[in-house]
């Protein structure tokens, strides 16, 4: 999926804010410079040196971005196993 050149355009500015916001998560801070790094043309071991993340990372991100947008940016739900009590309990340590 090839985006449009206005979503390419506030894309860029929304990475840009990003990354100038002194209150912006610092693993979102790390996508958005792998992002305008990527776009600046840097290759993937240059901008996993300068941002300091795995060359994966950097992959990672520079083909999900192209292919999902700004939504691609956010993690992933991830499937987790159910907690499975089987007895509590009813004395002891935690005293319930």
């Amino acid at each position: 999926m090839i985006p449009e050149a206005g979503d390419v355009r506030l894309g860029r500015k929304v990475l840009e804010a990003r990354c100038r916001s002194p209150v912006t998560l610092l693993h979102d801070l790390k996508r958005a410079r792998i992002v305008l790094l990527a776009a600046a043309g840097h290759s993937t071991r240059s901008i996993a040196k300068e941002v300091g993340v795995q060359p994966r990372i950097v992959s990672l991100w520079r083909h999900r971005y192209p292919d999902h947008g700004l939504e691609g940016l956010t993690d992933k739900p991830r499937l987790a196993r159910s907690r499975s009590i089987q007895s509590r309990p009813t004395n002891g340590f935690w005293g319930f």
